[in-house]
């Protein structure tokens, strides 16, 4: 899982941003981390909301990561991944998206 698809699944409310509670049902629940107690868990919101804004958005989540190794995806990668989010979302297969993208039926796209 990519850190912009753990961030979604996070996000409970779609609203871009994460609040404590949804982080704190991110942790407990999906992650199933059981040993950390409310202290550390007061420590990692601090660390994550940098501004102080009460709410965790993407960036704020992605930096945190970065900093204990764990990649992004490339503007590549975030390109494809949103179009196959896209597709989803319209109930359409990665082979009618190309199709459609593949305006000429050559089978390929070119820039």
């Amino acid at each position: 899982m990519s850190p912009l698809q753990a961030f979604e699944e996070f996000d409970e409310d779609n609203s871009g941003t994460l609040d404590k509670a949804e982080l704190k049902e991110a942790i407990y629940e999906k992650l199933r981390v059981q040993d950390i107690t409310n202290r550390e868990f007061e420590i990692l919101w601090s660390s994550l909301d940098t501004d102080q804004s009460g709410s965790v958005d993407y960036h704020e989540f992605v930096r945190k990561l970065e900093q204990y190794g764990v990649k992004n995806l490339s503007k590549e990668e975030f390109i494809l991944y949103q179009l196959a989010k896209a597709a989803a979302r319209a109930k359409m297969t990665m082979a009618s998206l190309f199709e459609m993208i593949d305006k000429k039926g050559r089978g390929y796209i070119s820039k």
